[in-house]
């Protein structure tokens, strides 16, 4: 029969109770986000990673730490970025850029680059972004297809 048995146990484990579902920026001093070193170095899909990164919702919470870590991101991505518009049919360029592309993937994954990151982090979720086909300016679909062993 249904409702028998003991009552249920006081919520002693689990997750910690009130602890917000996020950290509002506006409580934050973030740091505002530095030029892009030697912007002419820098191929057009990299500088627009950057300034990406530069209007996300969550750069308003970055410190010093944070700008570091895309500062040194920077090489990777732009490699990455003249490694695939070279690769082409070239399978030794596609692995090296999966390989290229996985460690920036994992440093913006820090950062909260999407939104199950975000989530993880309890970082706002909301916000004005980027429009999306400004943030995938210089992604080529069909290398991205050709790297995760597409059609």
């Amino acid at each position: 029969m249904a409702g028998m048995g003991p009552p249920p146990k006081e919520e002693k484990h689990g997750r910690t109770p009130n602890l917000g579902s996020a950290t509002e920026p506006a409580d934050l001093e973030g740091v505002p986000a530095p030029d892009l070193p030697n912007p002419k170095k820098w191929l057009t899909a990299t500088r627009d990673w950057w300034w990406a990164w530069a209007d996300s919702p969550q750069s308003v919470a970055f410190q010093a730490t944070d700008w570091g870590r895309l500062v040194a991101l920077l090489p990777l991505v732009d490699g990455y970025n003249r490694l695939m518009s070279k690769a082409a049919d070239d399978p030794r360029k596609l692995r090296a850029g999966k390989d290229v592309l996985s460690e920036i993937r994992q440093n913006e994954s820090l950062l909260g680059a999407t939104h199950l990151d975000r989530l993880r982090g309890r970082m706002p979720t909301g916000g004005t972004g980027a429009r999306p086909e400004a943030v995938a300016g210089g992604v080529d679909a069909e290398n991205v297809v050709k790297l995760f062993g597409g059609p």
